[in-house]
C-alpha cells in the first residue's frame, strides 16, 4: 500500500510539472511573516522562514515539540495545530479545479507514523468539513498535494483551514518541523487531460463498449472536446475511437468496432491537441456468448 501511495503522489507531481502552461493560480497563503501572524497556533508555533522553500521565498513553518503532559487538563496528550480564518476575498473557491500545497518535513525521529500530519478545510456547513491525512509525507523531502475540488463537498465557500497532528501518533519528546509552501488554488485555462484510467482491464472480444474514466479540465463554457482513444499492440494502432470529453472527472462508454476487438493485449491511451495520456493495459478474451456479451 505504501508503495502504491508513493507511486500515486509521484504521478501527481509529474502531472503538476507538465501542466504549468495550462494553469492559472490564485495564492491562498504567501508564507510571509505578515501571513504567518494571521495563523492561530495551539501547542505549536507558526512562523515564516526560508530554510526550506520551493518558491524561493519565505514559507509557513509549523514547529511542534510533542509533550504528553502539556495539553488541555482533560486531554494532556493533545492536538497541536495551526488554524487560519480565510479573508472574505479568498473564500470563494467554486471557479477553481484544485487546492494544492507542498510540505517539507524535518524531525528528531528517523521515520514518520502512518498519520504524520492532517489538513482540514472549514466549510460553512460544519458536517461537510473536509479532512485529509497527509500520509505520504517523508522526512527530508518535499511532497506535493493536489486535491480536486469536485471531491470536496461545499467548496463554493471555504472559511478556513487547519494543519494538525495528534500527539498520540508520536512519542513524548518528538520534535517536528513542517514547512508548507505554494498554498494556492489552480484552474485550467486551456483544455487539458489531467488523468485517464480504464474502469475495467479485461473485457470479452464481442464487447460493444469500453468504460473509461477521464479527468478533463479547462472546458468550462466550452463544448465537448473530441479526443482520440487509441488501442495499440506493440507499435501498431489496432483501433482508433473518438471520445467527446466534458469538464471534470467523468466515466465514458467508448463504442468499440462492430466486429469487436481481437483477442490479446492492448495499450489504451487518450490523446487531445498533442497531449497523450495512457489509460492502462487492456486484455481482451474470448467470449462464450453467441449473442454478444453486452
Amino acid at each position: 500500500m505504501k508503495q502504491l501511495m508513493f507511486f500515486f503522489f509521484g504521478l501527481v507531481a509529474s502531472v503538476m510539472a507538465q501542466d504549468e502552461a495550462f494553469l492559472e493560480k490564485r495564492v491562498i497563503d504567501d508564507g510571509s511573516a505578515e501571513s504567518a501572524a494571521k495563523w492561530s497556533a495551539a501547542e505549536s508555533t507558526c512562523t515564516s522562514d526560508a530554510k526550506h522553500s520551493k518558491s524561493g521565498s519565505n514559507v509557513l513553518h509549523l514547529h511542534i515539540n510533542v509533550d504528553w503532559k502539556a495539553g488541555e487538563k482533560k486531554y494532556p496528550i493533545g492536538w497541536p495545530r495551526m488554524s487560519k480564518q480565510m479573508p472574505k476575498d479568498r473564500q470563494g473557491w467554486s471557479d477553481y479545479d484544485y487546492f494544492q500545497f507542498s510540505v517539507f518535513v524535518e524531525s528528531s525521529r528517523t521515520n514518520l507514523p502512518a498519520n504524520p500530519l492532517g489538513m482540514s478545510l472549514y466549510l460553512p456547513d460544519r458536517p461537510h468539513t473536509f479532512h485529509k491525512q497527509l500520509s505520504e509525507l517523508q522526512i527530508g523531502k518535499w511532497t506535493d498535494f493536489r486535491i480536486p475540488l469536485q471531491e470536496v463537498a461545499g467548496t463554493n465557500l471555504c472559511t478556513g483551514m487547519q494543519f494538525h497532528i495528534s500527539e498520540s501518533d508520536y512519542k513524548d519528546g518528538d520534535v517536528l518541523d513542517f514547512w508548507i509552501d505554494k498554498v494556492e488554488l489552480a484552474r485550467y485555462v486551456k483544455p487539458f487531460i489531467a488523468e485517464a484510467s480504464l474502469v475495467e482491464q479485461v473485457i470479452m472480444s464481442d464487447s460493444k463498449y469500453l468504460e473509461i474514466e477521464v479527468a478533463m479540465f479547462g472546458m468550462k463554457d466550452k463544448p465537448a472536446a473530441n479526443a482520440e482513444c487509441l488501442f495499440e499492440s506493440g507499435a501498431r494502432v489496432v483501433f482508433k475511437g473518438m471520445l467527446p470529453l466534458l469538464q471534470g472527472k467523468r466515466r465514458y462508454h467508448l463504442p468499440l468496432p462492430m466486429g469487436g476487438l481481437g483477442q490479446g493485449g492492448f495499450d489504451v491511451s487518450i490523446s487531445y491537441e498533442g497531449r497523450t495520456v495512457k489509460a492502462g493495459s487492456l486484455r481482451v478474451i474470448s467470449s462464450p456468448y453467441k449473442g454478444g456479451s453486452r
